[in-house]
C-alpha cells in the first residue's frame, strides 16, 4: 500500500486544493502539505513516494520550524530528566548554527556545513570548548531528529567533529582511586567501558564503536579495526589481550545484544560517557579525571612495572615512541609509587 497520497479539498470559494498526505514509516506519524496546483501535488507526492520506498526519506520541515517544534518536544520533556539549562544549551547551539550558516532545511545540515560552522565560530573568536559543546550539541539534536521521525539517519554519527584543544595536565590514577571509580559505576555497559579504557588501553572512539565480532572470547583477545565508518587515530587495526574481568562483563552484556554494535546505535543514538562518568567520578572523590586518563593509567603502570616499552606501544598503539615516553608518563610521589600496582583488579 502506498504511504503517500493525495486529498482533494473545496474550499469557500469553491476553489480547490489538494493536500499531500504522507506516513514517515520512522515515527508513524502523518505529515500533509497542501497545493493549489494539482501537477505540483503529484509531482510532490511522486516524490515523497519515491523517498519512502528507497529508504532515503527526510523531511522537507524549514530549519526555522524544526527548532520552534523541537524546543517545543524538549520542554514537554522535562519531567523525563531534560534539564532546562540543556534545554537552552540547544537553543543557543541552534541559533549559531543559524547565525553562521543559515541552514534552510533540516537535511541540510551535515559534515560540510558543521566545518563551517567550525570556521566561523573560530574566526568569530569564540573558545575552542565552546565551538566543541555547540557541535556535540547540534550532534545530540540530530539524535532527537531522528528519534522524532524528522530524519532517517544522524548524519554526524561518526564522524569528528571536535576541534583539538590545548593539552591539559595529564592525569595518572592510583590503584585505589580507579577501585572506587569502577565501584561508583551503575551499570554492566558502563563497567565494561572502564574496564576496556583501563585494561586494554582504548581510546574513546575505539571503545564506542566496538563490535561484538571484534571479541575473540576463544583466544581471550581483542580486535581493534581500523574501518571506513570509524578510523583509529593511527589508521592501523591491532589486537589486545583481554582480562577476565572484562570478558565476564561483555559476555553477560551481549545476552541482550540488539545490533552488530557494543554501545551504540550508528542509525540513530549516539551514546556519551560524560554525564555517567562525571557523576561516577565525583561519587567516587576523584578530584578530576576524564576516559582518556585511565589509558593513561594503563601505560603508565605498564613502564612502572620495567616492561619493554615496545610492548606498552603495541597495546596503546602508538606509532611513536616519544608519545608514549613522554605525554603518557607522568610522575608520580612515592608515597603513590607503592600504592600502586600493575592493572590491579579494580572490580574487586
Amino acid at each position: 500500500m502506498a504511504r503517500a497520497w493525495i486529498i482533494e479539498r473545496k474550499r469557500k470559494d469553491r476553489k480547490r486544493s489538494y493536500c499531500v498526505r504522507w506516513i514517515n514509516k520512522l515515527s508513524s506519524r502523518c505529515h500533509c502539505k497542501t497545493f493549489h496546483d494539482l501537477v505540483e501535488a503529484r509531482q510532490f507526492c511522486s516524490m515523497v513516494s519515491k523517498e519512502i520506498r528507497d529508504g532515503i526519506f527526510t523531511s522537507r520541515l524549514p530549519f526555522d520550524k524544526f527548532i520552534e517544534q523541537h524546543i517545543k518536544n524538549r520542554e514537554k520533556a522535562i519531567r523525563d530528566r531534560i534539564r532546562a539549562s540543556s534545554i537552552q544549551s540547544h537553543k543557543e547551539a541552534l541559533e549559531k548554527l543559524v547565525e553562521f550558516c543559515n541552514p534552510q532545511r533540516l537535511d541540510n545540515v551535515d559534515a560540510k556545513m558543521i566545518d563551517r560552522f567550525i570556521d566561523a565560530g573560530l574566526k568569530a573568536g569564540y573558545a575552542k570548548s565552546t565551538i566543541n559543546k555547540w557541535t556535540r550539541t547540534v550532534r545530540a539534536v540530530l539524535s532527537y531528529a531522528v528519534r522524532d521521525g524528522l530524519l532517517s539517519s544522524n548524519p554526524l554519527i561518526g564522524r569528528k567533529i571536535k576541534i583539538d584543544t590545548d593539552p591539559q595536565h595529564n592525569r595518572i590514577l592510583t590503584a585505589t582511586e580507579i577501585a572506587r571509580l569502577f565501584a561508583a559505576l551503575t551499570s554492566i555497559k558502563q563497567k565494561a567501558v572502564v574496564c576496556l579504557a583501563f585494561y586494554a588501553g582504548m581510546r574513546k572512539g575505539e571503545v564506542f564503536w566496538l563490535k561484538w565480532m571484534d571479541i575473540d572470547y576463544h583466544n581471550d583477545r581483542i580486535h581493534i579495526i581500523n574501518r571506513d565508518t570509524h578510523q583509529t587515530k593511527t589508521g592501523v587495526s591491532r589486537v589486545v589481550p583481554m582480562r577476565p574481568e572484562t570478558k565476564v562483563l561483555l559476555s553477560e552484556m551481549q545476552q541482550d545484544a540488539v545490533n552488530d554494535y557494543i554501545f551504540v546505535n550508528p542509525q540513530a543514538e549516539y551514546w556519551s560517557q560524560r554525564k555517567w562518568f562525571d557523576a561516577a567520578v565525583k561519587a567516587a572523590r576523584i578530584d578530576r579525571c576524564t576516559l582518556h586518563d585511565l589509558r593513561r593509567s594503563c601505560n603508565h603502570l605498564i613502564l612502572e612495572a620495567g616492561i619493554d616499552q615496545l610492548a606498552a606501544m603495541q597495546v596503546l598503539g602508538h606509532k611513536s615512541s616519544q608519545v608514549n615516553r613522554e605525554y603518557y608518563t607522568g610522575p608520580l610521589s612515592e608515597p603513590a609509587r607503592k600504592a600502586v600496582g600493575i592493572l590491579p583488579d579494580i572490580t574487586v
